[in-house]
Order: structure tokens, then sequence, then C-alpha cells
């Protein structure tokens, strides 16, 4: 059985993975007509990529008569989520938190409804995830800091200041101002800002 492999894809690999994830079982000749023949590809070049493909552990294969038949072993969230863990372990060294205030950011810059979808996969994650005294009481504390969040203006507590990643997280009053700002000083008594 292949390993899982390399990732990013090539352009041609994210093509076939796209066809694969729409639902349809590849062979080469349906994978080709379906992707090589617009691109101007051949067969072999369409099957050179399924079986690279395959050997990368992100397609399976079964063989019926004398040809091989793909679908995908993994799903494009699956996905997303091995490339997530190659650049947190590759590129940012294991450190975690400039990728959580990287999703911060992009959820934030989707708008609210993403914003709070990514707070609920959070709850989620952790209300079925078992953990020691001291790590329940430190969520108890963040799920506190939503409510507070969503509490009125007057009715919230201090911003958290991330310490690793330098950054100050406010809650979003309503009305639109910032959720976040570096913690660099650009002035005697003044906070830096965006």
């Amino acid at each position: 059985m292949p390993r899982p492999g390399p990732i990013p894809l090539g352009d041609l690999e994210s093509a076939v993975m796209e066809h694969v994830w729409a639902g349809c079982r590849a062979d080469v000749k349906s994978a080709w007509r379906a992707i090589g023949v617009p691109r101007g590809i051949t067969p072999n070049t369409v099957q050179s990529t399924l079986e690279r493909l395959w050997r990368k552990g992100l397609l399976d294969r079964v063989k019926e008569s004398h040809a091989y038949v793909y679908t995908a072993r993994v799903t494009r969230e699956e996905f997303g989520s091995r490339i997530l863990m190659d650049v947190v372990s590759g590129v940012l060294g294991g450190r975690t938190a400039p990728m959580l205030a990287a999703f911060v950011e992009v959820a934030d810059r989707a708008g609210e409804e993403d914003l709070r979808r990514l707070e609920r996969l959070v709850a989620e994650r952790l209300a079925r995830t078992p953990v020691s005294e001291p790590v329940r009481d430190e969520r108890e504390r963040i799920r506190s800091g939503f409510q507070e969040r969503d509490a009125g203006p007057s009715e919230r507590g201090p911003a958290l200041r991330d310490t690793t990643a330098g950054v100050v997280a406010t809650p979003k009053p309503p009305g639109g101002a910032p959720r976040s700002r570096t913690g660099t000083s650009r002035g005697p008594g003044r906070e830096g800002g965006r």
C-alpha cells in the first residue's frame, strides 16, 4: 500500500484530484477524456499522474478487467489539513501560533459568518476532546472570554494578549471595529495599530 507523500500538487495533479473529488471514479480513459483532451495531453501522461497520486496516498485503486479504477482516498478537507500540517511542521518549525493567527485573520476577512463558523468548530473540538484538569480550566476561561465578547460593550473584560504571536485580540464590537492589532509601540504612550 502506498504511503502518503509529498504535497503540494502540480497543476495536472490538482485537476485530476478535483475530477475525482467531484465524485468520479476514474480510469485512465475517462480521466483523459475529462482532463487530458482539453489540455492537449496524452493518455500516458494522465496514467502517470493517476499512478503518482496513488503513490502519494491520495487515491485508491482497484483493478477492474484490464484497467485500474481510481477513487479518492482522502477528502478535499483531509487533503487541506495535510497541507497545513506540512506547513506548520516544515515552514513554521512546528510553531502553531502564526498559523492560528492567520486562520483568525482569514476568517475575519471572509466575514462574520466564517468567523462564527471557526468559533463553532473550535468549541465542538474542545467539547469532544478529553483533557486534564488544568487544560479544562483553561478551556473554560477561553469559553467565558467568548461569552464576554458576545456581551454588551460595558460587560466586556480586558483584551487578551497572545505573547507568542505579539497579537492583541479584542472582541469585535457592533459596528465593525478591528479585532486585533500588533502590540508594537509607535511612540510614547501609544499602542501600535494597523
